[in-house]
């Protein structure tokens, strides 16, 4: 017989209920700053941090979830150079390809991410499908890219240890009519056709 377990989708902080939607697999409370994993049953909590919009803009703005990953990095005949934060797009992408890559630009610009003190009323972080042993499998290959670009690394023994992993929500400016969606760091612009979930995420 399948044994059913029912997980509490409720803050372990405040007890209020968690935030999501209906394909994803964590949650958070944005009042408290925690995310909560769920996984077999079994919830895992880490750290939410907000970053701030850095740019006026009279766009709507939207915030995507994206893991930042401290990472130590070792590979064979390489010691400058590697970088130590990782950032891991956590909602669900389609054609990475074709529309690029938020997690991978911010990580290969090297951009580290403030966290604002002051969140406006009603901020919400949702759509994060990912969970952190995905954006730690992705980690190892993003970094491997990343260093491929820079040099050849056939034959290179390349280590990947992810020491800590905290959820983002990162501001994004929407241009409705564009159908596009600008990372307010890079300033590089996405078609919003990338973020599978869109419309559940602005619409909540």
């Amino acid at each position: 017989m399948t044994e059913l377990r029912i997980t509490s989708l409720r803050c372990p902080s405040c007890g209020a209920p968690l935030d999501g939607l209906r394909r994803d697999t964590v949650f958070t409370c944005a009042p408290c700053r925690l995310a909560a994993h769920i996984s077999n049953g079994e919830v895992s909590t880490f750290a939410l941090r907000f970053a701030p919009v850095v740019t006026g803009t009279d766009l709507a703005i939207v915030r995507l979830p994206l893991w930042r990953l401290d990472v130590e990095v070792s590979a064979t005949g390489r010691e400058d150079g590697l970088t130590p934060v990782v950032w891991v797009s956590a909602f669900h992408q389609s054609r990475v390809l074709f529309f690029g890559d938020p997690g991978m630009d911010l990580t290969e610009q090297a951009i580290d991410l403030l966290d604002v003190e002051d969140l406006p009323e009603g901020t919400r972080l949702v759509g994060v499908t990912s969970g952190p042993s995905e954006a730690s499998e992705y980690a190892r290959l993003m970094v491997t890219h990343i260093l491929d670009r820079r040099a050849d690394v056939t034959g290179m023994e390349i280590s990947v240890a992810v020491r800590e992993a905290q959820l983002w929500g990162v501001p994004f400016a929407h241009e409705e009519s564009a159908r596009t969606l600008t990372e307010l760091n890079t300033g590089r612009s996405y078609s919003t056709l990338l973020v599978e979930d869109f419309l559940e995420i602005v619409s909540g």
